[in-house]
């Protein structure tokens, strides 16, 4: 998903964002990197909008843009829905 814009984001950083990621769904993850993405935007400065900066004016995505984006945003599904589909997966298995 960020492969069409700047980032400034280490090998270590990532390995972070995924601990951080854990019992998040795939939509959870897309919300949360296209909330990242708009920090850059966000952090504009006066007199700079969005229809008149460009492109290579805007900063890179941080690992800070993840952090923040982690902190508003929770799982939309339960670590205990998680448990129980884990469960039915393994049961089910026995019955195919």
């Amino acid at each position: 998903m960020l492969k069409s814009v700047s980032y400034k984001i280490s090998d270590a950083e990532i390995a972070k964002i995924v601990e951080m990621s854990k019992g998040y769904s795939s939509a959870d993850l897309a919300a949360i990197v296209k909330d990242a993405a708009m920090n850059p935007l966000r952090d504009l400065p006066a007199g700079k909008t969005v229809l008149t900066v460009k492109t290579e004016e805007l900063r890179p995505i941080i690992f800070k843009d993840f952090v923040k984006s982690f902190q508003t945003a929770q799982p939309s599904v339960s670590q205990q829905t998680l448990n129980e589909f884990q469960k039915w997966h393994r049961d089910s298995q026995h019955i195919i």
